[in-house]
């Protein structure tokens, strides 16, 4: 089977995946020949998609991907390296700068949680804010919040999907647009509810229901599993703080699992021969916004119990009350 790649992939996942369809065993072809322009999130999801081939022992073969119009920012963000394709790079490896993060590999004995969030995180606050992240006395509440709803997001991944996952970033100057990119090739969010005997799963669930189970504050597959500490292994905050980033900076968040999908408060179902293995995340929103944000998260901050008396934001172990 030849999978013809669209030429642009940015937040339309729904669309995006049409075209990555499940093959009857037979090996798979991906040609790269007509990609122009990808987000992180149609990176890391395709990555997503070529390892699930793999791991269910279909051959993936790639063609057109050595002249193809992107081929440089593909190899940049470690496409090719990450898919364990070798090629000469015609180009010169530059420091991003806090433009973009490339493609990061994170799951069981692979990547720091701690330093892919932060890395993340640099990369979407505002020029303002990055002066405060390692100051002594200084404190940047935007960057405490990036860091903390994505630490639990990749920690997800990990605890939930019983592999590994892929996470980048890219900061878009002329229009200050924020977009961030994560996906695995795992269990998925029903069965992750299923298999860790959620008292929030019930028999007669589909993906549309896990989903959107998931996205409710303060719920996940593990939350009833306690800690060392007796707090919850995962506190479900994670999606519901980026959903509510996106949508306060008229953003676009989508989250997709099994054969559903939601795109902006709106839910779809793929096709069956579209159906992704794991889940995939995309988060995007105008950075110039973020500031004013704060004011307006502030309520829903409380309300997930991630506010101190002393009003500061505070993680699920930080106990300062």
């Amino acid at each position: 089977m030849v999978i013809k790649l669209p030429s642009h992939g940015y937040d339309d996942l729904f669309e995006f995946l049409s075209y990555l369809k499940k093959p009857n065993q037979e090996p798979v072809v991906i040609d790269f020949e007509k990609v122009k322009q990808y987000s992180p999130v149609a990176l890391v999801t395709l990555i997503s998609k070529v390892k699930a081939y793999l791991s269910e022992e279909i051959p993936v073969f790639f063609m057109n991907h050595e002249h193809f119009e992107a081929v440089d920012y593909f190899q940049r963000m470690n496409f090719f390296s990450i898919c364990n394709i070798s090629m000469p790079e015609k180009f010169q490896r530059h420091d991003s700068y806090g433009i973009f993060t490339e493609i990061q590999e994170f799951g069981i004995n692979k990547g720091s949680v701690d330093v892919i969030s932060d890395g993340i995180a640099r990369c979407c606050v505002p020029e303002e804010e990055k002066s405060k992240i390692d100051h002594q006395t200084e404190n940047s509440e935007i960057y405490d919040l990036l860091v903390y709803a994505l630490s639990e997001l990749v920690n997800n991944v990990v605890q939930h999907s019983e592999s590994r996952g892929f996470i980048s970033a890219q900061f878009y100057r002329k229009t200050e647009l924020v977009r961030i990119g994560i996906a695995d090739y795992g269990i998925g969010i029903l069965d992750s509810f299923k298999n860790n005997n959620s008292p929030h799963y019930r028999d007669n669930w589909s993906d549309a229901d896990a989903i959107q189970k998931a996205l409710e504050p303060k719920v996940s597959s593990k939350n009833h599993i306690k800690s060392l500490y007796q707090t919850p292994v995962n506190a479900g905050v994670g999606l519901s703080i980026l959903k509510k980033l996106s949508e306060k900076l008229s953003g676009k968040f989508c989250l997709v699992s099994g054969n559903a999908i939601i795109e902006n408060a709106q839910l779809k179902v793929l096709s069956a021969d579209c159906y992704f293995k794991g889940v995939a995340v995309n988060i995007a929103f105008k950075k110039s916004g973020l500031p004013d944000f704060q004011e307006a998260l502030m309520e829903t901050k409380k309300e997930l119990g991630l506010i101190s008396r002393s009003g500061k934001f505070k993680g699920v172990i930080d106990n300062d009350d």
